[in-house]
């Protein structure tokens, strides 16, 4: 197997993660954003760190 490479990103670098969160369901977790917020908000806080 050999990584599709376009460019970006550096040596070493995770290309993808998935995160299952199924487990921590069963215990009550309940996330307060889904994946398109929880990008936004970070994003976000970011650019503001950044002024």
């Amino acid at each position: 197997h050999k990584p599709v490479l376009h460019g970006v990103g550096w040596p070493g670098d995770v290309k993808k993660i998935a995160l299952k969160i199924d487990k921590i369901k069963q215990l009550g977790f309940k996330p307060k954003l889904n994946s398109k917020e929880a990008i936004k908000l970070t994003v976000k806080n970011l650019i503001n760190e950044t002024q």
